[in-house]
């Protein structure tokens, strides 16, 4: 009888166990498949605009300084679309913060500390004593809206407009416009260096790969563009 008992007791704590761990084993795969879509979603939302943002303006900055697409541009043309892509990737470093993204790339622990720093290191770089920490901050902010609680980049043709209408706008980024007016070879190859680096990051994050061999193809075609 008591070998019985001893069997039965037996048979129920490892169902107990079991049944535990198997809720246990269901709520951890749980997690893991909620944290991952959760990061994925931020991947799509987020880190994949940057690395658009970062590419274009990687391929103006080689457009300028080694395709001589220069003297293809109109100077609106020009100004403008040089300030939207400058803005667009100084937008992401304010972005990026503003909407808490960093804390939630839990699988890029590493990672995302380097694109941080890397985003933080084009800004400085673009600080040549006279287009200053606010006047990119501004510079920034004019491409930046709010859409359902998260941050978004205006499209080319909103920034045109407001460029060319909002007068308020259109001094507040007058710095920026002569910055870009001015910017000389030694500076774009300069910042260049540092967004081809992390423009190679952000692949290992979107797991997209990038476009800018494009540009070196045409740079060593010697291929004139507008772009």
């Amino acid at each position: 009888m008591a070998f019985k008992m001893e069997a039965i007791l037996g048979a129920f704590i490892g169902a107990v166990v079991g049944s535990l761990g198997a809720v246990l084993l269901e709520n951890w795969l749980r997690y893991r498949r909620e944290r991952y879509e959760k990061e994925s979603q931020l991947v799509e939302r987020y880190l994949l605009q940057l690395q658009n943002a970062l590419e274009s303006l990687y391929y103006r900055f080689v457009n300028i300084s080694k395709l001589g697409g220069r003297t293809l541009m109109s100077d609106q043309y020009y100004n403008i679309s040089t300030l939207y892509a400058l803005a667009c990737v100084l937008a992401f470093k304010q972005i990026l913060l503003l909407d808490g993204v960093y804390p939630k790339l839990l699988r890029f622990k590493g990672t995302k500390n380097d694109l941080r720093r890397n985003l933080q290191q084009i800004d400085w770089m673009l600080d040549d004593s006279i287009f200053l920490h606010y006047h990119r901050l501004a510079l920034a902010e004019s491409v930046v809206e709010q859409e359902k609680g998260h941050s978004r980049l205006s499209t080319y043709i909103d920034f045109s407009r407001r460029y060319q209408e909002d007068a308020h706008i259109r001094q507040a980024i007058s710095p920026a416009e002569e910055f870009v007016k001015r910017i000389d070879s030694a500076k774009v190859n300069q910042v260049l260096m540092h967004l081809q680096s992390l423009i190679l990051q952000i692949e290992k994050l979107t797991g997209l790969p990038s476009a800018i061999h494009l540009a070196e193809t045409r740079r060593t075609s010697n291929i004139h563009q507008s772009f």
